[in-house]
């Protein structure tokens, strides 16, 4: 599970997925607050999904993004930090809000 550090609540964070238009990726975002999840949040993607810009609840104190793909890899870019998720593996990003 990579830990790829923190964002600050009010900046929120830059995702982008680059994958074959052949390959689908899955994204599920859980929301943690210090004593329970707040919010879920899914995506399913075929190919790229462009840049975007998402914010962050202000209750919000951990971020975990469950990705997996069917059918290739896809790297996933938060804030820039590249992550691949290999060919029908899932694999879990974390980073904690300030």
């Amino acid at each position: 599970m990579p830990y790829i550090g923190t964002v600050t609540q009010a900046n929120g964070y830059t995702l982008e997925v680059a994958a074959a238009s052949t390959v689908t990726t899955s994204l599920t975002w859980l929301y943690i607050r210090k004593d329970r999840v707040s919010e879920v949040e899914s995506v399913v993607q075929s190919g790229n999904l462009a840049l975007q810009q998402r914010a962050l609840a202000s209750n919000v104190a951990r971020v975990v993004l469950i990705a997996a793909t069917q059918g290739g890899s896809a790297l996933i870019r938060i804030n820039g930090v590249q992550n691949e998720v290999g060919a029908n593996p899932d694999a879990n990003i974390v980073f904690d809000v300030v």
